[in-house]
């Protein structure tokens, strides 16, 4: 029976964790975007590479995350994670890549707030970048919100 200081520590425990994982993760992704972008390979094989790192540090930080509670993770209880970790993956792929574009987008340097920027043929101001979106404000006043991976995507042009 774990006390409740135990079930303290190992909440405690388990949020690092889970949060330096996926922060592993969200590097390693941009690693592997930098190395498919260097290489010349084509977008389909660059989403590939990152969804990869993506399905592999979810994996793990649940694996970890489990085993920090004095858990094992074998057996059937390890497939389990695997279904589940699937699953999760599988339904968020989107957000997961509008995530990681949107770190992309803000250590990489390109455009900064407060930027002008030809967007589709439009003159845009960039607002700023959310965590799935990037903001933008039209001559007119209106609001462009683009999700990051497509905003990382299309060709800019900073005017």
């Amino acid at each position: 029976m774990m006390t409740l200081l135990g079930l303290i520590w190992s909440l405690i425990s388990a949020v690092v964790l889970l949060a330096v994982t996926l922060g592993l993760t969200v590097g390693l992704a941009r690693v592997a975007d930098m190395a498919t972008e260097s290489l010349g390979l084509d977008l389909a094989i660059a989403a590939s590479t990152r969804s990869l790192v993506w399905l592999l540090g979810l994996y793990t930080a649940a694996r970890f995350t489990i085993r920090s509670f004095g858990v094992p993770v074998d057996g059937w209880l390890g497939w389990t994670v695997v279904i589940v970790v699937l699953a999760i993956f599988y339904t968020n792929r989107k957000t997961l890549e509008d995530w990681s574009a949107g770190y992309m987008l803000r250590t990489e340097g390109g455009a900064h707030v407060g930027d002008a920027l030809s967007w589709k043929g439009q003159l845009v101001t960039l607002e700023r970048v959310e965590l799935r979106v990037t903001c933008l404000r039209t001559a007119q006043g209106g609001r462009i919100l683009v999700p990051n991976r497509t905003f990382a995507q299309e060709p800019l042009e900073l005017s």
